[in-house]
């Protein structure tokens, strides 16, 4: 398989970093964090809307596609589910930033799930403030090898509704990571920490219905 050029690869992240950055900028100068919640309903609408459908920015940045879906299952509780494939790219996440030498460099392909419960405390579910308990697995090839990363992290988080049918999703965990490569030898693993923090910042965009 033939691998994406380092200079499209640094074009494209760029571009995913402004994105993300000026997405960031439109929520902060629209004051939509602050607003109430009443400016974007439509007299209560969107309890009748369970089902969300969202694509992850954060994840984009660090080289990961998922597509994720979430359905409230009852006044206070939702359920979330993903799967999603890796890009040929990686940048370490905030808990690696002080890593000398990260395990994942260069991925050329993998893939991803992942699965979360979530507490609406306050409001009806899937709206507003939430806690969650994260699953995710991540299947990482890089020279032929495979590199397996199992994150538990607890979330906490916001699901803003903007306008009628679009929902914002911001929010940050703690948590831990268990890192197994079935294809190296435990002689080059021991170079590696196997078990790591995990700190997460998530912004998301979806289509409620």
């Amino acid at each position: 398989m033939k691998s994406c050029k380092p200079n499209a690869i640094h074009t494209l992240r760029s571009f995913l970093l402004f994105l993300l950055s000026a997405l960031c900028i439109l929520i902060s100068s629209s004051g939509i964090a602050q607003s109430p919640i009443s400016e974007y309903l439509d007299d209560g609408e969107f309890y009748e809307k369970k089902n969300i459908l969202k694509v992850n920015a954060s994840s984009l940045i660090i080289g990961n596609l998922p597509i994720l879906y979430e359905r409230a299952v009852s006044p206070f509780i939702s359920v979330e589910a993903g799967a999603g494939i890796i890009l040929p790219w990686y940048v370490n996440e905030l808990s690696q930033l002080f890593i000398h030498e990260p395990i994942i460099t260069k991925p050329t392909g993998g893939y991803s799930f992942s699965g979360e419960l979530r507490f609406f405390p306050f409001t009806e579910a899937p709206e507003e403030f939430y806690m969650g308990l994260l699953y995710r697995h991540r299947d990482y090839k890089q020279d032929d090898q495979r590199i397996i990363f199992t994150d538990i992290v607890m979330n906490t988080g916001r699901q803003v509704p903007v306008g009628e049918v679009l929902m914002l999703e911001y929010g940050w965990g703690i948590g831990f990571r268990f890192i197994a490569a079935p294809d190296i030898v435990t002689e080059a693993m021991d170079e590696f920490d196997s078990f790591q923090l995990v700190i997460s910042a998530n912004l998301k965009l979806g289509f409620k219905f």
